[in-house]
């Protein structure tokens, strides 16, 4: 059977709510000659709302949650009034000119123009404007990614920083125990 709408296509556009309550945010893992470097991208999110901790002795978990942060702009707020016409431009739809009819033989001190600037009645209207979402592609709500990472970490050693969006976990390696075995 065909499908009629893109999987990848968003239904907020036509008001079908979506129901993304949690997202898996992207990391790449590297290995250095002294550590393994995790570096995931979160943008938008605040330190207070993450957590990084060891399950067991090899499992890393992160988890956070990240929400997105509107502004509203009203249209008292803009800079342009609505039904305050501006005289300094061309006509417009706010103002309208009447003809006027001069006599060659009239003087030019008795000419009195006859055009007259119409303002409509302003109405002063304060609606409500409420805000519709047309396409929501920003992950939000609930993450959490858990990472499996060989034996012989030092846990204790573990950095973390967050900085622009990117999360960069520093997990150190131990360095190799060698021990002698007394033969008996």
């Amino acid at each position: 059977m065909p499908h009629f709408i893109h999987p990848g296509f968003s239904g907020a556009f036509f008001g079908i709510p979506e129901q993304r309550q949690s997202f898996a945010p992207k990391f790449d893992i590297y290995e250095t000659e002294t550590a393994y470097v995790l570096e995931g991208d979160l943008p938008g999110l605040e330190k207070q709302n993450l957590n990084i901790e060891f399950t067991d002795h090899v499992t890393l978990l992160i988890k956070g949650r990240t929400e997105k942060s509107y502004t509203s702009t009203t249209p008292s707020e803009s800079s342009a009034t609505i039904g305050t016409p501006d005289t300094s431009r061309s006509p417009s739809p706010d103002r309208s000119l009447k003809a006027t009819v001069e006599d060659e033989n009239e003087d030019e001190s008795s000419r009195k123009p006859t055009a007259a600037l119409a303002k409509p009645p302003v109405a002063e209207k304060k609606s409500e404007f409420r805000r519709r979402q047309w396409v929501s592609e920003r992950s939000t709500g609930e993450f959490q990614r858990t990472f499996r990472l060989p034996a012989g970490i030092d846990q204790d050693a573990v950095t973390a920083g967050l900085e622009h969006g990117v999360l960069k976990v520093v997990v150190p390696k131990k360095a190799p125990v060698t021990r002698n075995i007394q033969i008996q």
